[in-house]
Order: structure tokens, then sequence, then C-alpha cells
């Protein structure tokens, strides 16, 4: 029986996402801020990502549309 290494591609980007995300939030607290500073910044950085996360299933649909096509493309020329 073959056994499967590595990481797939999903991984890589999730750990990478989650990584970034941590690296900003150690960030924002360790940055010399007031207290206020620093709320306002989180809610600003919170409602940034929301509003990019509503955003990424339909790019995530369009790139994989133009992947599909771009393939049949290339299989047509063929």
């Amino acid at each position: 029986m073959t056994e499967r290494q590595g990481f797939t591609g999903g991984q890589v980007l999730i750990a990478a996402a989650g990584g970034a995300l941590i690296g900003a939030v150690v960030a924002l607290l360790l940055a010399p801020r007031t207290g206020a500073e620093l709320r306002s910044k989180i809610k600003d950085l919170a409602a940034t990502s929301k509003e990019k996360m509503n955003r990424a299933p339909k790019a995530f649909g369009e790139a994989t549309d133009a992947a599909a096509d771009a393939f049949v493309r290339t299989l047509d020329r063929s």
C-alpha cells in the first residue's frame, strides 16, 4: 500500500493564512498604542477582513471558471 506524503495546496494555503492572521494580531498587540487606538485598529481590521472574506467565494468562482475555460481552450488546440 502506498502512503501519501506531503501537504495539499489547500492545506498550505490555510496554514499560510492562519500564520498571517496570527502574525497580524501579535503585531497589533505589541505595537505601542493606547487602548482606544488599539481597539479602533482591531475594529477596522475586523471590518476589512469581513469585507474581503465576503468577496472571496465570488473571486474563487471566477478564478475556477477562468481556469476551466483555459483548460478547454488548450484541449481544443490539441
